[in-house]
């Protein structure tokens, strides 16, 4: 069996903890942004499919509804994407914080 270094897990998971900030920055910062601004185009789209006067506007604003809502669909997985690499670094860095509990000398 290999014997990995202390420092060597605390580097490890010192990246998984910096990998977690910079994940949840991207989260809050650009995709929450993105899909709010999704939610509100669709919103307004919708408004003006309903204020269309004839069937032909009607038509192309639907094309408009369906484009925008495939386009907050892929904010919403990305979203998802992204929440479960949090889990994932979170699982992680508890195995690792497992590892070093278990280096500690018996009391």
């Amino acid at each position: 069996m290999n014997v990995i270094s202390k420092s060597s897990k605390e580097k490890v998971m010192s990246q998984y903890e910096e990998r977690i900030i910079d994940t949840q920055a991207e989260i809050d910062h650009e995709v929450l942004p993105s899909l709010e601004q999704c939610r509100y185009e669709l919103e307004i789209i919708k408004r003006l499919h309903d204020k269309a006067e004839d069937e032909e506007k009607r038509d192309d604003w639907r094309i408009q509804i369906d484009v925008q809502g495939m386009i907050f669909g892929m904010e919403e997985s990305r979203l998802a994407e992204l929440q479960a690499d949090i889990e994932r670094y979170e699982a992680i860095i508890a195995e690792i914080e497992a590892d070093l509990e278990q280096e500690l000398p018996a009391p």
